[in-house]
């Protein structure tokens, strides 16, 4: 049985929608501490259709779900891991026997493997899942809370150009060995280190989504870390049948008007919604700003003047590695890799208040920035 702690608050709020003769409720449930993020599950049903019990026991199933993902692809121990005894994930148990012998895991962790050295190789390896060697030897994700303005602090600094050097060695998804008859994963070289940060809360969203639609709900939404989910036709009290997503602007700052904070609204049903930029998680050193994505291929964080790429789609694994993949491919090369990958749209944000998406997604840019200047522009 799982233990829960006083500090993971768990609610379940459920509220009518369309006046007190309406036939459809929405529950909604919130969750801290699972994949090191907040989450948030709501989903529509008929009440004539659903129990009310039967509605609470889809969404407690949502935290095993989460507490399984930890379990199979945490970097590190979690609070909740802890809690129940579980001293290292099957990730973990992985890079630790690098270069040493296989490690038998579950069906779902090479399940995600394989899906990401897919990616891999759509992506000409801008997402790498053995990134992990460059990935803690960065630590952004480390310094982020003390390093995020100009400063002299002589903990924040970037790592050695022969430690890089000697990291970047150890990045080959060709030396992973999967035996899928023994369920086992092998990285052939020691120092070798998986790292899913890039794929897993999209894996997590695809097996909430799997999950909810076992029940009888009209509709699901859902942000698991900011990984969205819009499925189904909820019913509206305006007679509406869409729930929509408004894309951040990855440029805003507290000096623009809050009008300003989105670049438009997504109104694609049926489809996940993922963003990677280098707008929220990075440091300083000195007076130079290095973002929490890296280039395998150079060591570094990317140089790019794409602040985020946005990826809709079917599925938000794979969003979710493609939106990295094609970040680092970016517009020209990342546009012709989404555009081959049959359902996927995509939205790229760049420094200088250009705007760029798919003419396959059903977007709405804000006014406030096409008055401010922003160009937004359909791809072919």
């Amino acid at each position: 049985m799982k233990k829960f702690f006083s500090g993971l608050v768990l609610i379940v709020m459920v509220f009518v929608l369309s006046g007190c003769g309406s036939r459809y409720l929405v529950a909604l449930k919130r969750y801290w501490g699972y994949l090191d993020t907040f989450s948030e599950v709501r989903a529509e049903y008929n009440k004539k259709e659903m129990k009310e019990e039967e509605v609470k026991e889809a969404f407690w199933a949502v935290d095993d779900i989460l507490f399984d993902i930890e379990k199979w692809f945490s970097i590190k121990q979690t609070p909740m891991m802890l809690g129940n005894g579980i001293d290292k994930s099957e990730l973990m148990e992985v890079n630790d026997k690098a270069g040493v012998e296989p490690v038998v895991v579950s069906p779902t962790f090479i399940d995600l493997l394989k899906r990401s050295i897919e990616i891999y190789n759509l992506s000409d390896g801008y997402f790498n899942p053995a990134i992990g060697p460059l990935s803690r030897l960065w630590d952004i994700s480390g310094k982020v809370e003390y390093c995020m303005a100009p400063n002299d602090d002589s903990d924040c600094t970037i790592p050695p150009i022969e430690e890089i050097s000697a990291a970047m060695k150890l990045l080959n998804p060709e030396k992973i060995v999967i035996d899928e008859e023994e369920s086992t994963v092998f990285l052939e070289e020691k120092g070798m280190k998986l790292d899913f940060g890039g794929i897993a809360k999209g894996y997590a969203a695809d097996l909430v989504l799997d999950h909810m639609k076992s029940y009888p709900f009209t509709a699901v939404f859902m942000s698991l870390g900011g990984n969205v989910y819009i499925y189904g036709e909820p019913n509206d009290k305006q007679g509406k049948k869409e729930w929509y997503t408004a894309v951040e602007n990855p440029l805003y700052n507290s000096s623009m008007s809050a009008d300003a904070m989105e670049i438009g609204d997504l109104y694609n049903q049926n489809v996940t919604v993922v963003t990677s930029g280098i707008y929220k998680r990075y440091i300083y050193v000195g007076d130079v700003r290095y973002s929490h994505l890296l280039d395998a291929n150079t060591g570094y964080p990317f140089e790019s003047d794409l602040m985020s790429v946005t990826i809709i789609g079917p599925n938000s694994a794979v969003a979710d590695a493609l939106a990295t993949g094609v970040y680092g491919l970016g517009i020209d090369k990342g546009y012709d890799l989404v555009k081959s990958l049959d359902g996927y749209g995509v939205i790229f944000v760049t420094n200088d208040k250009k705007v760029y998406y798919s003419n396959n997604v059903e977007f709405k840019p804000n006014p406030a920035l096409e008055k401010a200047g922003y160009q937004f522009n359909v791809l072919e």
